[in-house]
């Protein structure tokens, strides 16, 4: 079975006109797009779409889950905590979407019983929206594995942290919705 990737979108829009990324892909300056790899979501997603959640816990492992390779991208958006020392995530998957949900779902070894719950796409639309008003929806594991949003680069005096809502590219054409934690320096 192909390996899908995480890949930079073709052409990025940005999440904001404001700001440093809390933790830089390349260099610091690199603020509105992560260099490519994420996007801003657009208005209207009527794509069918699975809550990562509903295959693990722990996005990484859904996604591990699905045959898609996310090393270099998780190796990317990690960062240490410099007051408790522990690794986040500042960009972290929350669904997966797709136009052929059961092919993608054939990709995985979960029992059948799981398999038909998640294959009942209004169902999961009626108890696991993909949206709220405060944007993708996240479990309080996913929040945890966001972390503090503070890297050592970054000092609780010197400017606030938001998340916002991106969109990131898969080699199979397929999206994942994310949250990203974007940091904006006090002038």
């Amino acid at each position: 079975m192909d390996n899908i990737k995480i890949i930079k979108h073709a052409s990025p829009s940005s999440l904001n006109e404001r700001g440093d990324i809390l933790f830089p892909f390349e260099e610091w300056n690199i603020t509105k797009n992560g260099g490519g790899w994420y996007t801003q979501p657009p208005l209207n997603l009527n794509t069918p779409y699975i809550p990562l959640c509903n295959i693990n816990e722990n996005p990484w492992g859904a996604l591990e889950e699905f045959n898609i390779n996310t090393a270099e991208f998780r190796d990317k958006v990690k960062y240490i905590c410099p007051y408790t020392n522990y690794t986040f995530y500042w960009c972290l998957p929350l669904f997966i979407l797709s136009e052929n949900i059961e092919n993608l779902i054939k990709r995985t070894s979960l029992p059948e019983w799981k398999i038909k719950k998640i294959l009942n796409i209004e169902l999961t639309k009626k108890f696991q929206p993909l949206t709220d008003k405060n944007g993708f929806k996240f479990t309080k594991i996913q929040r945890a594995l966001l972390g503090t949003g503070y890297s050592a680069n970054t000092r609780i005096d010197d400017g606030e942290a938001f998340l916002y809502d991106t969109i990131l590219a898969l080699s199979n054409g397929d999206l994942l919705c994310a949250k990203v934690w974007i940091w904006f320096h006090r002038k």
